[in-house]
């Protein structure tokens, strides 16, 4: 990474509780996905790119196990304090997942981490991005994958905060809405700057915006079926769902 995207990122990392996991049109995603999971008592699941945990912690909260991984020690160090009884591990979806077994999950679930690969297996000409052969590869016949990824050709983080208004409009009412609105200004701020850097290194190749017929492209590639693509997080991001 060079000077500008490190600190780009040390200032996400450390903004991403305060604001990020209070925006209402994330917690809608988030929900969305649980349920597409079906978490039962019985089955075992991966969140590939866990960050802070807060998701492995819904899926633990249903009755799942679950491993959440990460590359980020700073998320990892974070998660392990929040959520003890959680098995977080550092992993890198650049790279093959050599510590997870064949056919070891029930589900796999991948939140906003896809368009930061740039490590590809060449499958029938198509350069295929390589955690969705791993998820594939670590998935139990019939389990579940569930990716949501920014759309091509880059989502809004202006789009989700305008919808975030909008529904906390609706359940908190306007004057708590704005107090929130103020009081979280600088933090705002920066998750929008940040935005505004990711997209640009979108547009120059540096990060990956997929579009859904692409996206659905490489899925079946890798040899997923019942391959479903959706609309989530105020429509900027992507949210595909298939079968092993």
């Amino acid at each position: 990474m060079g000077y500008i995207e490190n600190i780009v990122w040390y200032l996400y990392e450390r903004v991403y509780e305060v604001i990020l996991n209070k925006l209402l049109p994330r917690q809608l995603m988030l929900e969305n996905v649980l349920e597409i999971l079906k978490v039962s008592a019985k089955g075992k699941y991966l969140d590939a790119g866990c960050g802070l945990g807060d998701f492995s912690f819904r899926i633990k909260e249903r009755g799942g196990e679950v491993i959440g991984i990460d590359r980020s020690r700073y998320f990892l160090e974070k998660a392990k304090k929040k959520y003890s009884n959680i098995n977080f591990m550092y992993g890198d979806l650049e790279k093959e997942l050599y510590f997870l077994n064949n056919e070891e999950f029930d589900g796999v679930v991948s939140i906003n981490t896809l368009y930061l690969i740039k490590n590809y297996k060449y499958i029938s000409g198509y350069k295929v991005p390589l955690p969705l052969l791993e998820f594939r590869r670590v998935l139990k016949n019939k389990g579940v994958v569930v990716v949501v990824t920014p759309r091509c050709p880059g989502y809004s983080q202006i789009a989700i905060f305008k919808e975030h208004l909008k529904l906390s409009f609706q359940r908190l009412g306007k004057f708590i809405t704005i107090f929130q609105l103020f009081f979280y200004f600088p933090y705002i701020l920066i998750v929008v700057l940040a935005n505004f850097y990711v997209v640009i290194k979108g547009k120059k190749g540096d990060y990956k915006f997929y579009r859904d017929e692409e996206l659905k492209r490489f899925l079946e590639l890798c040899g997923f079926k019942n391959i479903r693509i959706n609309s989530c997080y105020a429509n900027q991001n992507i949210l595909a769902v298939a079968e092993k």
